[in-house]
């Protein structure tokens, strides 16, 4: 009887902490791109961690070079928006949020954005930004795929807002056809004894 009271605890305790989990609800590409205050296409620059106030938690921030602004154009002075997502390393300490939006430098994207607590922050976490991949034109987010450079027409058939060019060569997808064929010129050696 006392083994099934501590089985039972366990269960209890390990069903709260099930529902402690964060689950990534889809949204339709509809839904954010209507959420969102600012559409654009960029180019991940940069990116440093910091604390927040008291140290709480780490934050880092992510310089975007901005490509083309597809909703939102009043909300950006210059070229360039700072996009900030929970989690990152400062020194020896680190913090890991999922579910959240990753970045890495040099990567391109169309980021829905809202603002958030003074910071620009991602529509619906990972959900508000679609990878352009450099090499295909290919789209991709966390639920979807989008064929090759179908997106950008897609974001503006929801907005009705015409496309405004801020550096359009930033994010240029050229695709080649020409790939160098491996040929195979010799092999060495060209026996080898058994066992060797």
């Amino acid at each position: 009887m006392k083994c099934f009271k501590i089985l039972l605890i366990l269960m209890l305790i390990s069903a709260n902490a099930l529902k402690a989990q964060c689950v990534l609800t889809p949204l339709t590409l509809q839904e954010r791109v209507q959420n969102a205050s600012l559409i654009i296409e960029a180019q991940v620059q940069d990116q440093q961690a910091f604390w927040t106030n008291q140290q709480q938690m780490i934050m880092t921030a992510h310089t975007l070079k901005v490509s083309k602004i597809y909703k939102g154009a009043e909300w950006l002075t210059g070229n360039s928006i700072e996009l900030v997502t929970a989690g990152g390393q400062i020194g020896d300490k680190a913090v890991k949020v999922e579910p959240e939006l990753e970045l890495e430098i040099g990567q391109i994207g169309i980021f829905m954005l809202i603002q958030k607590d003074g910071y620009w922050v991602a529509e619906s976490g990972p959900q508000g930004c679609i990878q352009i991949d450099k090499h295909t034109g290919i789209s991709s987010d966390v639920f979807n795929t989008y064929p090759a450079f179908s997106i950008a027409k897609t974001i503006q058939a929801i907005t009705q807002i015409p496309v405004k060019e801020v550096n359009a060569e930033l994010t240029k997808i050229v695709l080649s056809n020409k790939r160098a064929a491996p040929t195979i010129t010799s092999i060495s050696p060209s026996s080898l004894s058994a066992g060797t």
